[in-house]
């Protein structure tokens, strides 16, 4: 008995439908809203793009000059820049 229910063996093929729903469900959702919350709302995400960025803009400049920094030998500049 489940919820009230009697199944009996010949009853296996509903357990089976079931479980193939419930595993479909859980893919499509995490697949459409776990891109939701990690991309938008996730305070990691909104902590990375809208208060590290920011820092690391005005300490080191913009991506050419990131990448220009980061290919210059280690000058007491880029040291302070960087750690």
């Amino acid at each position: 008995m489940l919820l009230g229910m009697s199944f009996w063996p010949q009853d296996f093929y509903i357990f089976g439908i079931g479980l193939i729903t419930i595993f479909v469900f859980i893919f499509l959702f995490t697949a459409v809203f776990g891109r939701l919350f990690c991309g938008w709302i996730c305070p990691q995400t909104v902590f990375m793009e809208m208060v590290y960025r920011k820092i690391e803009y005005l300490i080191e400049g913009s991506a050419q000059k990131q990448r220009a920094l980061n290919k210059q030998p280690w000058t007491p500049e880029k040291i302070f820049k960087k750690d």
